[in-house]
């Protein structure tokens, strides 16, 4: 079977702007956003959490030397996505 691509979604999605989504659009990703650091945090006590902590150092470490970033840039990061 073969199967091609013209990559309309993949384009789509690299150049959507946050500006350009409608309010509701927007107003609806922060509830999405909020909801997942909540259930993030609240799953951060878990056996899987641990789990799931060891993998994100190591990919971390794949890209960065650094797998000590301050929270603060992930929150500023996240800000800045959602502004």
């Amino acid at each position: 079977m073969l199967f091609t691509t013209d990559y309309k979604l993949e384009n789509f999605i690299l150049d959507t702007k946050w500006c350009n989504l409608p309010e509701a659009v927007q107003n609806r990703m922060k509830g999405c956003l909020l909801d997942l650091l909540g259930a993030l945090i609240a799953g951060s006590k878990s056996s899987q959490a641990k789990v799931g902590f060891a993998l994100a150092e190591k990919i971390l470490s794949l890209v960065t030397d650094d797998v000590n970033i301050p929270m603060r840039t992930l929150v500023d990061t996240v800000n800045g996505l959602i502004k």
